[in-house]
């Protein structure tokens, strides 16, 4: 049966003004001083209410509330104005300013933004090149000025070797690594290729065409300074740490020239989550629940700092946040996919603006961003019938264009180089069945 849309919205009003007088007689007594924002939140089209949608209170430190299996929610209010930011998976989030307490139930509609994704129009299938077609499996693979550099092994596991390709993906080096039990290939924040062992890590030299590994480390050394060593520019090197199992982020500046000098990038912190997780683990929060406050209690302190591995169902839990930083004509960006947009600073953290994105609520996305070092362009790609579908990223609007489908799925090792999408690809088809380097030309 249709409803009238004026109706849809006189319902939704007295649904509102229901729970108001059920509220009311119960909040007379002991609240009268309290400050409460109440309401309902719905879908700004159907009229539908929304459970589970989040109300941030922007000015305080974990305060907020969310909405019933009615919509229906209650936020008490320290002072005002304020200013509430409410927020729901596939809608776009709303910023409410309030001067003074409301006067009547507030009715919040939402947009929703699921269906925002530009659709796929595929005239033509991805030219798909494999590099290398030797018999090897590609274990893998990364790029250094115009060489590629492949990590693959012959017949068994066993027989690992490290192969340099030139411009045009012909072999000008190999070298057997019998001697060595290798993991995988890094690029550190210099741009140097290390070759990774379950002892050791070593620097790939390649000079006079021979493959030389040069100046091991330990790989706690690794650990401590070239894994977490994100970028480096003409004036700074920067740093990732996470903290509380990954549902904080925080990048750090060094300068090059003076090591004591040091800058902090604006930290990406899942307030919720932190809560969350402190509660699980029996933590009690600091009186004024603020958990980056220096004085805390130990225990606290050592969950915050420490680099430890949760287990089991708390890890799908509590995912580490995806925020990869980047460099763009002289400025640094942050794509921070918690709060949905591109926050652009200057090389000492100091923040420039910021430009929402959208991507990350849709369906399908596989939650990884690509960045092309040399043509500074972002690339993202979605789960579809086609296969893998690779996006190009508007770093001025946010948006997403140039839909290219290829005709693969279960694609690994995805990396951009140089205007090429790369990745593994095993064709299960073939006798061989070996893991090959393939690369896809991209627009631009």
């Amino acid at each position: 049966m249709m409803f009238p849309q004026n109706f849809l919205f006189s319902w939704v009003k007295i649904q509102a003004f229901i729970f108001f007088c059920c509220c009311f007689s119960s909040s007379l007594q002991g609240q009268e001083e309290d400050l409460w924002v109440k309401g309902i939140v719905v879908d700004s089209l159907t009229e539908q209410i929304l459970e589970g949608v989040n109300l941030r209170l922007a000015q305080y430190s974990n305060a907020g509330c969310t909405t019933n299996a009615r919509g229906w929610f209650e936020c008490e209010v320290p002072s005002f104005p304020i200013r509430l930011e409410v927020s729901y998976l596939s809608y776009a989030t709303k910023i409410i300013l309030l001067e003074s307490k409301p006067k009547e139930v507030l009715v919040i509609r939402l947009q929703s933004i699921a269906n925002e994704l530009p659709e796929i129009s595929v005239t033509a299938k991805a030219k798909v090149d494999t590099l290398f077609q030797e018999p090897y499996s590609v274990v893998d693979y990364e790029f250094f000025e115009d060489k590629t550099f492949l990590l693959a092994y012959k017949d068994n596991v066993s027989k690992y070797s490290l192969i340099a390709l030139d411009a045009q993906d012909q072999v000008v080096a190999r070298r057997s690594l019998r001697d060595k039990r290798p993991v995988e290939l890094h690029k550190n924040c210099l741009g140097t290729i290390q070759l990774i062992t379950t002892t050791n890590a070593y620097e790939i030299d390649l000079s006079l065409d021979t493959l030389e590994l040069v100046n091991r480390r330990s790989l706690e050394e690794f650990d401590d300074f070239w894994e977490p060593c994100i970028l480096a520019n003409e004036q700074f090197v920067y740093f990732s740490r996470y903290h509380f199992q990954g549902q904080a982020l925080q990048y750090y500046a060094f300068s090059k020239l003076d090591t004591s000098q040091s800058f902090l990038l604006p930290r990406i912190e899942d307030d919720r989550n932190i809560i969350l997780l402190l509660e699980a683990l029996g933590v009690r929060l600091p009186y004024s629940g603020e958990v980056w406050q220096e004085q805390v209690s130990d225990r606290l302190a050592r969950i915050r700092e420490a680099s430890y591995q949760l287990e089991g169902f708390q890890k799908i839990l509590y995912k580490p946040l995806y925020a990869p930083l980047v460099e763009k004509d002289s400025q640094l960006c942050i794509f921070n996919h918690f709060e949905a947009k591109i926050q652009y600073l200057t090389w000492r953290g100091d923040s420039i603006r910021s430009v929402p994105i959208r991507y990350p609520n849709q369906k399908g996305w596989k939650k990884k961003l690509y960045y092309d070092d040399i043509q500074q362009q972002a690339y993202t790609s979605f789960n579809s019938r086609e296969g893998e579908v690779i996006y190009t990223i508007d770093m001025e609007t946010g948006n997403l264009k140039n839909a290219q489908a290829l005709n693969r799925s279960f694609i690994e090792n995805i990396k951009v180089h140089n205007g090429y999408f790369y990745f593994l690809y095993r064709d299960i088809f073939v006798q061989e069945r070996n893991r090959k380097l393939h690369k896809v030309r991209l627009f631009p």
